[in-house]
């Protein structure tokens, strides 16, 4: 369930290093009497706040500390959580000293600091660094306080660092001023599919608004100044020192201030109404002036008067308020088109001719038509990269084989405006044969495009990793960690966000290697038999049960239609569509179907497909836990969990059934009672029994949230100490969970295999290795090494380069298996033979859960050298793996039972006569 949360920024008060100009970074220094009375002052206005806010949470500096305890005894909230990553800028060696008095050598540091923003100050950290460390606080601030109202003391610095990434500005502009002690207001909306976070205040009061409001300065005078109408300014002391400087203030009066607001919005919106392009300086000057515009329109908000005249006042504030929020909107956006990260819709007829050929298969004559559509587009560039995906990883072994890349570079050339299909043909370039010159180019695409794409973050994160690519600011392993973590947290956020828009968790798929298909084809379906593999027989076959034949099996079929429409299945062509699965699921749910019956609960809990009605989501989760369902009765905890419509808030009670769904094996109900103890709701609060709940419902479930989680706590340090490769290792899982592009995975790289068109299987297994993604690489080393007849030129060595990739890095016992062979059978001379190399290898992959490792560990055993025993060994543990993976190893192993039986009376009978 989506929920807006608010957080409250407040920066410290002063400290005697502030007034001193000196350079605090992270040492500790305490607020002083000034800083202590700003802090008062902000607390006072935070009390009138309604509703009132739920939590606080400081940076664990102290001067940050000690202003969130003033607010909290003010506000008499319960307790301050401490974040380390709300830390102000670590400065390193210049600590401590007061700007003015810099030598000529920490002169220079500073000032690289100030226009480097790739430098890694001596003993600190570089303000790219900082900036990936707010970001990923920031993002991790909804996930923490879902739904909730939050004061957050922090620094100045770290603040700069939210307004530019909010505002999607360079790291390198100057920096905006932030008196001590102001306030900050941001929204979190997760309903929003871009620019979820909005800036609804940006400081929010001033130094002397805290001096008028202190107990020790409430003269007149003074509160006349602080609630003067007149526009402030912060004027910089030192301009080589933006945090030194003082509020100024010209006389001016409300109706000129709104003739100032009222004349910069007509003229923005002339510039965006203008079919010139707005060029980024103008777009840069154009949001300074907003902002300021912004704080202006508060300050007049806080004058005292006739009743009337304020409620006139404040209606013409709110309507201007609302006209620059749409002008800031516009900015936004406009910066994203100027990045080129918009995705303009395709138009209907265009998609329906995708469609079709989707569908139908390639048909010359609708392809043609389609491919001569896109010039019509409102957006080429888009409808061109279409045709080329389409190209590149649609199945047509028969109709339209896939014999060079000729044509769809030519496409994807056309297509290259668009960042996403210019990454595409990079991916290309660095599976294909490439030139020096091209590789450089497709690493610098890369890197100018990881900030704003998915597939270009995931690939510089995976290269930076692995050592492939030089990182441009991390001199150790450790800075290397951190830096790479800021990435995949990123991406493991946009895989959640993923995860919600597809309407929740769906079943991970165990085994999508190829080399287990090619061995084990067609598994039949526990329940319903023999399934039709292919996606649209599978839809008919369904229906078919359906209407009429066995009772519980026409229930479970109209149950399965229901989650390939709930879901979507791109294998049928059946788009996800929450609406179109209700009348299966009722029908299902009608018959006495458990899961149907949890399934609309699901729905009506969430606004899903139908609208939101928590009194159906009650009736049927209860429906459904009467059966014992696990699913449901953890609906039911969240319904008490969340409360609301109706239904009365009980996380004790909600608690409870989160417990009941676990002893009924619904595990993914860990993830709420980890939350419980993590919030202290329900049950007192326990950081370490609440990671240990995510934790286990990672294991358990393989749940993308449960994974998203623990690698949070991983690197907060909450529950347990902070790791910065525990995190990346979780955060890295979850990114690889979400689909890179609509009909470009792994699975439906796997799907192309099944299909017979083992050409586009290996190019978007090759592709998509690229990303990091283990599977894929493998999938291309298992083609590669088969040799299939393709101009992408399969050979082992390059089989054999995946496999030892996949083995090294991600530590894959497939991969070891390989490699171990290639030593025991001597791969084109790529490997010289060496069976005691080769039994190391499989000994590796068989400690890694691997079957065949051990059975031909087994095999070895016995032919090499005729250790019977080591032999027995390792077949035994092949025949406990389970079937089918077991079945090469039963007979060896019934065999070598019996001989030890054998040898075993032998013994006996020798030690008994002799």
């Amino acid at each position: 369930m989506c929920e807006t949360s608010e957080f409250w920024f407040v920066r410290h008060g002063q400290t005697d290093w502030n007034l001193d100009n000196r350079l605090q970074g992270h040492l500790d220094i305490p607020l002083n009497e000034t800083g202590k009375n700003q802090a008062i002052a902000s607390a006072k206005y935070l009390k009138a706040v309604n509703p009132p806010f739920d939590n606080i949470l400081s940076s664990d500096l102290g001067r940050a500390v000690e202003t969130a305890e003033i607010i909290r005894a003010e506000l008499q909230l319960e307790s301050i959580d401490q974040d380390s990553a709300l830390r102000e800028h670590d400065l390193g060696c210049l600590q401590g000293h007061k700007i003015c008095d810099l030598d000529s050598n920490l002169r220079k540091v500073f000032d690289q600091l100030r226009s480097d923003p790739e430098y890694v100050i001596p003993g600190g950290e570089s303000s790219r660094e900082m900036y990936n460390r707010v970001v990923a606080a920031l993002e991790a601030l909804p996930l923490r306080y879902k739904g909730k109202r939050v004061i957050v003391s922090t620094h100045g610095g770290w603040l700069f660092h939210v307004h530019r990434y909010i505002s999607q500005l360079a790291i390198e502009r100057s920096q905006d001023a932030i008196p001590n002690a102001c306030i900050c207001i941001l929204k979190y909306d997760p309903t929003k599919k871009t620019q979820k976070w909005t800036i609804l205040s940006w400081g929010l009061g001033s130094e002397e608004d805290a001096e008028a409001l202190s107990p020790d300065s409430r003269d007149d005078k003074a509160v006349a100044k602080a609630s003067s109408n007149s526009p402030q300014e912060w004027t910089s002391d030192d301009e080589r020192n933006p945090w030194a400087g003082h509020i100024t203030s010209e006389t001016s009066t409300s109706n000129s201030r709104f003739d100032a607001v009222r004349a910069f919005v007509d003229r923005a919106m002339q510039l965006f109404n203008a079919p010139e392009a707005i060029a980024p300086e103008t777009l840069v000057v154009m949001e300074t002036t907003l902002l300021e515009h912004f704080h202006a329109l508060l300050d007049l908000m806080q004058v005292d008067g006739d009743a009337t005249v304020v409620e006139n006042l404040a209606d013409e504030v709110l309507e201007l308020h609302a006209s620059l929020q749409d002008i800031l909107d516009l900015i936004t956006s406009e910066r994203k088109h100027e990045k080129g990260t918009d995705s303009h819709k395709l138009s209907e007829p265009f998609m329906g001719l995708h469609s079709k050929l989707l569908q139908r298969g390639y048909q010359a004559s609708t392809f043609k038509k389609w491919a001569q559509s896109a010039e019509k587009e409102s957006n080429p560039a888009a409808a061109y990269g279409e045709i080329a995906q389409y190209l590149m990883f649609e199945p047509n072994a028969i109709a339209y084989p896939l014999t060079s890349l000729n044509e769809v570079n030519m496409y994807l050339d056309k297509a290259i405006a668009v960042p996403t299909y210019n990454i595409l043909k990079t991916l290309s370039t660095f599976a294909m044969d490439s030139t020096p010159e091209e590789l450089t180019l497709g690493e610098e695409t890369i890197r100018n495009n990881a900030n704003s794409d998915f597939i270009a973050r995931m690939v510089l994160a995976d290269r930076l990793w692995t050592k492939k690519w030089t990182s441009e600011f991390s001199n150790t392993d450790e800075q290397l960690c951190e830096e790479v973590l800021g990435y995949y947290y990123k991406c493991a956020d946009d895989s959640i966000q993923d995860l919600l828009d597809t309407g929740g968790e769906q079943e991970m798929e165990v085994n999508l290697r190829l080399s287990y298909e090619w061995m084990h084809p067609g598994q039949a379906n526990e329940f319903f038999g023999e399934v039709p593999e292919d996606g649209l027989e599978a839809l008919d076959y369904y229906q078919t049960l359906t209407q009429g034949g066995d009772e519980l099996m026409s229930a479970e079929a109209a149950h399965r239609l229901g989650e390939m429409h709930f879901f979507g299945d791109t294998h049928a062509g059946v788009a996800a569509d929450a609406s179109a699965a209700l009348q299966y699921f009722q029908r299902a749910a009608d018959s006495g179907i458990p899961h149907a019956q949890a399934n609309l609960g699901l729905m009506y809990a969430n606004g899903l497909g139908v609208p939101r009605n928590a009194t159906k989501a009650l009736k049927y989760f209860e429906l459904a836990a009467k059966q014992d369902n696990g699913f449901a009765v953890n609906g039911l905890g969240f319904l008490y969990w969340t409360g609301g419509d109706g239904i009365e808030r009980n996380a004790t009670l909600a608690v409870e059934l989160f417990e009941r769904a676990v002893k009924l094996e619904f595990y993914e109900a860990h993830n709420y009672i980890g939350a419980a103890y993590l919030d202290g709701a329900g049950v007192e609060k326990n950081t370490t029994k609440a990671f240990e709940h995510f934790k286990l419902a990672s294991e358990l479930t393989r749940s993308r949230q449960a994974l998203f989680n623990v690698g949070v706590l991983y690197y907060k340090g909450t529950g347990v100490a902070r790791s910065c490769t525990h995190a990346l290792k979780r955060f890295r899982e979850v990114a690889f969970r979400k689909e890179v592009l609509p009909r470009f995975s792994v699975r439906h790289a796997f799907d192309s295999y099944t299909a017979g068109d083992t050409t586009r299987s290996l190019l978007e297994n090759l592709l998509l290795a690229q990303l990091g993604h283990v599977d894929a690489q493998v999938n291309a080393a298992f083609l590669l090494e088969q040799r299939r007849p393709s101009f992408l030129e399969p050979s082992k060595a390059a089989a054999l380069q995946w496999y030892k990739h996949a083995a090294l890095y991600a530590n894959d016992s497939e991969s070891m298996r390989k490699i171990g062979q290639c030593y025991d059978e001597g791969w084109d001379d790529l490997c010289p033979k060496n069976s005691t190399l080769a039994l190391d290898y499989y000994k590796s992959a068989g400690e890694l859960g691997d079957a065949q490792a051990w059975y031909l560990v087994g095999y070895l055993s016995w032919t090499l050298d005729g250790n019977w025993t080591a032999a027995h060994e390792a077949f035994g543990k092949c025949k406990s793996s389970g079937f089918p993976l077991n079945m090469p190893c039963l007979l060896p192993s019934s065999i070598l039972d019996v001989w030890e039986i054998i040898t075993e009376i032998t013994t006996w009978w020798k030690n008994f006569h002799f």
